[in-house]
């Protein structure tokens, strides 16, 4: 396909790595990261456009020669939590760490940048890079759809990686299917009466449709939905009451629902509503339920996906490829894309020995030899499905 990154790119990569990393910036806010990555783009002979979905970077590689246009999708944001990893690149922004690895993954979509810009003279079609902004709010790739990013040229098909601190470094992880769960939130409004403690037919408490609500909701997964179906519904946050001696009279219970078939999705928004409208007539409370779907279920497409892992191994070669037993809970909003065009989204082996193995801790820690991993098996996969 490509001369593979030699010394010299690999270690500008990293640096470039660490030094978002060290700067990390949150949803929407990327301005720093993006100057980095239109900076190194220019200077691959493309003509980066900014501020696409507010934040984004989009460069189009054009060879000249007729094939299908592949765009490959990397995030940059950065989380909204302090960094405790003991490395010397550490996040110097409080409130702000790069604990999902967005930086890697800009590293590795640079870094594909890099070898498909070098070997343009023996590839076919054209290659879009889509640096994608408010990933971790799962906000940014409908800002990027919106802002026209699939379109001139139209994205016949679309690449999309993600670090992974569970997989050895050196391997590629995939999943056919059904990969990563959609996610939903919800919040659930409880209104009463305020009145004095002593005298509790002063007012309506509002707490009393806590335990109700919450025993209804795990009755929604064990008796609505079939055991085979994988699927979170839960409550991570409850809030209401004004002080010990006042009835309450308004509590609020956010939560999270995850599945990986959206059409589940709709079954539990309803459910979820008739258990409201039911605790509601039992309690005297009005309640409210708001619900928002943030990201459908990321579903691979088999044939991209299938010519993709044809060309990693064929470039990485036999045994680097890494069949994912089971799909994550977790969301990406990748999988917007994937309702507009076919996709692979791949998994990244970036264990290191000794290191935390979870994404979305402050002592999150990356094997940087993910970076020439990452950036050719998406460069190898790339150049595969725009000559097919």
């Amino acid at each position: 396909m490509t001369a593979p990154l030699d010394s010299a790119q690999l270690e500008r990569l990293v640096r470039i790595r660490r030094d978002i990393h060290g700067h990390p910036e949150l949803a929407f806010a990327e301005h720093r990261t993006a100057d980095i990555v239109a900076r190194h783009l220019a200077e691959l002979r493309l003509e980066p456009l900014r501020g696409v979905g507010r934040t984004g970077v989009v460069a189009v590689l054009d060879t000249g020669r007729p094939g299908r246009t592949v765009g490959l999708r990397v995030d940059m944001d950065a989380l909204p939590m302090d960094e405790t990893a003991d490395v010397p690149f550490r996040s110097t922004v409080p409130g702000a760490a790069h604990t999902c690895g967005h930086d890697v993954h800009c590293a590795i979509g640079l870094g594909a940048a890099t070898l498909l810009c070098g070997g343009r003279d023996a590839l076919r079609g054209r290659f879009k890079f889509l640096f994608q902004p408010a990933e971790e709010t799962l906000e940014g790739a409908l800002a990027m759809i919106e802002a026209g990013a699939l379109e001139t040229p139209h994205v016949d098909v679309l690449l999309g990686c993600h670090n992974s601190p569970q997989m050895e470094a050196g391997r590629i992880g995939y999943r056919h299917g059904a990969s990563m769960a959609s996610s939903s939130a919800f919040v659930i409004r409880v209104r009463g009466a305020a009145g004095h403690a002593a005298h509790p037919r002063s007012g309506v408490d509002a707490l009393q449709a806590v335990p109700p609500l919450l025993s209804g909701l795990n009755a929604i997964r064990a008796k609505e939905i079939s055991p085979d179906q994988p699927l979170i519904l839960s409550v991570g946050r409850i809030e209401g009451g004004r002080a010990r001696n006042v009835i309450c009279d308004e509590v609020v219970l956010e939560g999270t629902c995850r599945a990986l078939d959206d059409a589940l999705v709709e079954e539990i928004e309803a459910a979820l509503r008739r258990l409201a409208h039911g605790v509601s007539i039992a309690t005297r409370t009005t309640i409210e339920v708001q619900w928002r779907n943030l990201a459908p279920a990321l579903v691979n497409d088999r044939a991209a996906l299938d010519r993709a892992l044809q060309a990693i191994e064929r470039h990485l070669g036999a045994g680097v490829l890494t069949p994912l037993e089971t799909p994550s809970m977790g969301s990406e909003d990748f999988a917007w894309y994937a309702r507009r065009v076919p996709v692979a989204h791949l998994r990244i082996g970036s264990k290191a020995p000794g290191r935390s193995t979870q994404l979305h801790r402050s002592d999150y820690f990356c094997d940087e030899r993910a970076i020439g991993t990452g950036a050719h098996a998406m460069a190898a996969a790339a150049a595969a499905l725009a000559a097919t």
